[in-house]
């Protein structure tokens, strides 16, 4: 290797050894084998179980799902469908384990970034582990968000490409925006990939003015026209999951709905996208945003409770509790005390994002920082989400796909990438001394900030919303509420000593910080020596925040992994001596319809899944919330209910003898106006002699003549093909006790196409003629078939495009030194 060459990459290679070094510490039992218990990825392996189960068997994965909610699509699960193009997650991140992985992507995709800005390796280094660090990233990855964490590590790269392209190197930002697009998309996040289409479109206005308002016109074409291809090929490379979720996704709750359901009423409706009581139930109350820079000022997660020696306690003893009562009350509640229902940890930037991010947005110039005050702006409101209703309901109703997604506190990843982005710009010019940090503007804007905060923490209220609940709760019969007013009082005692506390750290923080480049600026540091201090001071600080959501508690081994998510019960085993395994288990003992676990053992009635059908969600609103209904559980072939004692907790098995089996004959259909009436219906008569089907979508008879020797039954049960045997000497109809998908699932009689109904709200019913006939139902979704043929191609043009934008800008750059 030429030794000028050598010279270059070196620094690089040092930054590279000190991520790794950083995620090696960070996450050390990784190294030594164990894994994360997060909830999410246990969830999601009990719901993929039966897939890898029958890759296991067959070779591929299906593409049905019959564990959850009585049968699903595949698609967000565990699809079939490798491209062609390597794992390049996987290669980027160096094989690393989880979490490593995740924090060594994000620092090395952020490190690209801030090459492409023109900052230097160390600079680079402490931003990069700064973005990589923020404590969202490892709250997302305890709570088992992968796929959410590895968009966010892809997000700068996007961002490098796409500002590569505007500022003109075409060859090189055509290969790393088609790059950073196509792993985007293909992470699978599609919130994330959302909320940076919103970035996307800020930058790209914000550069387009100044090229408009400069008259670059050819510029403009051709950024518009590199920027195009790159989507269109990433889009491509991405077709199979982006087509088959798009239509998947007007069958979800995520599509709107077509019946609307109270606790008095079912009614018919019409609405696009999701609830937005749904959609918003987790907002983030509106100071939250200053965990950005304050991480314990609303006391960090729900699951922090109060220490030892509280104000709580000392006013509960004051109040004449005894000691022991009184610690063991105060330890009991929570710190928290924001307006999310649950929230893991804050989303800290730390310090040095935080506190120079903000001086970037006053002192910085140009495109790319004016875009990154926008769109840090656009992810603070829209986490509020309900708490800034007239931004986000707006955008709710007029954006399109916004009503799509839900917890809008999710976008806090918006700031944490503006911060790093704006900081990264305003330290790079400090280094290079283009600007004066320490100047009377930068001195007021700091002491503002912290003059504001000193204000809040003084005047503002410390009221919560779990105080109302708390008074309620300890207010005796009496009426006497002596006892819940100490409580909080106390409460809102230790919330201000949180929010000082914050503050203090911040403020020394950033005194500490400010002294080292004021100690630069005078020449008393070196460059080097500067950014050195600062890259420890800074990834200390954050490290230390970061650890307390993702500490060595939340590791196990892998024994201890299996153990304790996937050992079967005595009742699952005692379920699974059943022979026959085609009937489905309603498991009472838990979260019914939030947890996977059941579905790892058995075809669920239940399950866990953030997108499931419209349908299916109706007929948990309307028959299960409020109790259960003999008849909905007779035809989902509810063979098994798992049940656990209120007081003990004891778990027993209740056997359904009454389960009306695979599939049966009905002699009466019984039609109904819309789908609210079809709902209402199957709830009042017996499903086992009458199926209800929606009048508009059959025009078939309405009565079959019973025949007593006529027999049904299940003969092969694959996921995508099932196959039934009937014999009837007079025309029948069938009902199946299979969850109704119009788009893939195909039935045929004696392998000829026919026609197949929605029944019952969420089954599927055929008519059959007289005879002996084999009835088969295949799950043959074309947007699967044209889905995979179109990543093939893209991913082909997908290598071309980056390999050759990477030597066509290598070879431009040879020529500009040459001459």
């Amino acid at each position: 290797m030429p030794r000028e060459l050598f010279k270059k990459i070196l620094p690089h290679v040092g930054v590279l050894a000190v991520f790794l070094l950083t995620v090696a510490i960070f996450c050390r039992p990784a190294l030594e084998g164990e894994q994360l218990n997060q909830h999410d990825n246990v969830s999601w392996k009990g719901m993929a179980q039966n897939a890898f189960e029958y890759k296991a068997a067959k070779g591929h994965f299906p593409l049905w799902n019959p564990n959850l909610f009585g049968g699903m699509p595949n698609y967000q699960i565990a699809m079939e469908g490798k491209s062609i193009l390597p794992d390049l997650i996987q290669l980027f991140s160096l094989g690393l384990p989880k979490p490593m992985n995740f924090f060594f992507l994000a620092c090395l995709f952020f490190y690209f970034l801030s090459l492409s800005l023109g900052a230097s390796p160390l600079i680079g280094a402490t931003l990069s582990l700064a973005y990589a660090f923020s404590t969202y990233n490892p709250v997302i990855i305890a709570a088992g968000h992968d796929t959410q964490m590895i968009a966010t590590a892809c997000m700068p790269l996007l961002l490098a490409g796409l500002i590569l392209l505007y500022n003109k190197s075409y060859w090189i930002g055509l290969s790393v925006t088609t790059l950073g697009a196509y792993l985007l998309i293909a992470a699978n996040h599609l919130q994330i990939t959302y909320y940076f289409l919103l970035i996307a479109i800020i930058l790209t206005l914000s550069f387009a003015f100044s090229w408009i308002n400069n008259k670059e016109w050819r510029h403009l074409g051709l950024a518009a026209f590199f920027t195009l291809v790159s989507a269109f090929l990433a889009i491509g490379g991405n077709a199979l999951i982006l087509w088959t979720s798009a239509e998947y996704s007007k069958y979800t709750m995520r599509g709107g709905k077509e019946v609307s359901i109270t606790a008095d009423a079912v009614k018919s409706t019409q609405t696009a996208g999701l609830d937005t009581s749904y959609a918003f139930e987790y907002s983030l109350g509106n100071r939250e945003s200053l965990t950005l820079l304050l991480p314990n000022a609303f006391g960090g997660g729900h699951s922090r409770n109060l220490e030892e020696g509280s104000p709580v306690a000392h006013k509960l003893i004051a109040a004449g509790i005894d000691e022991g009562s009184a610690e063991q009350l105060s330890q009991s509640l929570p710190q928290y005390w924001g307006k999310l229902p649950y929230t893991a940890g804050p989303a800290y930037v730390g310090v040095l994002l935080f506190v120079l991010g903000t001086l970037g947005f006053f002192i910085n110039r140009g495109a790319i920082s004016t875009s990154m005050l926008a769109i840090t702006l656009m992810g603070v409101f829209i986490s509020w989400g309900k708490n800034f209703p007239v931004f986000n309901l707006f955008l709710f109703e007029y954006l399109p796909l916004f009503n799509k997604f839900r917890a809008p506190s999710m976008a806090q990843v918006i700031p944490q990438l503006g911060l790093a982005v704006s900081s990264l710009l305003l330290l790079n010019n400090i280094i290079q001394e283009k600007i004066s940090l320490f100047t009377k503007k930068t001195m007021t804007i700091v002491g503002s900030l912290f003059g504001c905060l000193f204000l809040l923490w003084l005047l503002q209220d410390y009221s919560a919303p779990i105080d109302e609940q708390l008074l309620n709760a300890y207010t005796d019969k009496n009426g006497s509420d002596q006892l819940a007013r100490s409580i909080i009082a106390g409460l809102q005692e230790t919330r201000s000593n949180l929010f000082g506390e914050a503050l203090l750290r911040a403020i020394l923080l950033t005194g500490l910080l400010g002294g080292l480049l004021w100690a630069f600026t005078k020449k008393w540091l070196s460059t080097t020596g500067a950014m050195g201090l600062i890259l420890l001071i800074s990834t200390a600080e954050i490290l230390a925040v970061s650890h307390d959501y993702l500490d060595q508690s939340l590791y196990l081994s892998a024994e201890e992994y299996g153990a304790s998510n996937f050992t079967p019960s005595q009742i699952d085993q005692e379920i699974l001596k059943d022979k026959d395994p085609n009937y489905r288990v309603l498991n009472l003992a838990t979260s019914t319809f939030n947890d996977a676990k059941t579905s790892f053992f058995h075809k669920s009635v239940g399950g866990y899944h953030a997108a499931k059908l419209r349908i299916y969600q109706d007929v948990i609103e309307k028959y299960f919330n409020a109790g259960l209904n003999q008849g909905i559980l007779n035809m989902l072939n509810t063979r098994y209910i798992i049940v656990s004692d209120p007081n003990s907790g004891q778990q027993s098995l209740l056997n359904n003898d009454q389960a009306y089996g695979n599939c049966w004959l009905v002699s009466q259909l019984v039609t109904a106006p819309n789908k609210a009436e079809v709902l209402k219906k199957i709830g009042t008569i017996t499903l086992s002699d009458t199926a209800v089907i929606e009048q508009a979508h059959y025009k078939g008879p309405l009565n079959y003549q019973r025949d007593s020797s006529a027999t049904i039954a299940l003969t092969k049960f694959d996921n995508d093909t099932l196959t039934y045997a009937i014999k009837c000497n007079s025309p029948q109809f069938a009902v199946f006790s299979e969850i109704y998908y119009p788009k893939g699932w195909n039935a045929y009689l004696d392998q000829k196409l026919i026609s197949h109904h929605a029944v019952n709200h969420i089954l599927r019913g055929v008519e059959l003629p007289a005879g002996e006939h084999a009835v088969q139902f295949i799950f043959e979704p074309e947007s699967y078939k044209k889905g995979t043929a179109i990543m093939n191609a893209s991913s082909y043009l997908i290598l071309l495009v980056v390999i050759g934008g990477l030597a066509m800008g290598w070879r431009a750059k040879l020529k500009r030194h040459t001459k």
